[in-house]
């Protein structure tokens, strides 16, 4: 998902998030891509962090 949570309220967030949450229980998986910083999950979570200083783009 490519910045899934952009232009969305609290409400729609948390939707989601419960959404991905439940997703991942059940067994799958999802790559979001984002500028914000996620909040814990509840399910476990992999993150990669491209940048100046992380080699992003090389």
């Amino acid at each position: 998902l490519d910045e899934p949570f952009t232009a969305l309220d609290a409400t729609a967030m948390e939707t989601l998030t419960r959404r991905l949450e439940q997703h991942a229980r059940q067994g799958g998986c999802a790559i979001l891509t984002t500028h914000q910083p996620l909040r814990p999950l509840g399910c476990p979570l992999r993150t990669l962090r491209l940048g100046g200083d992380a080699g992003g783009g090389q």
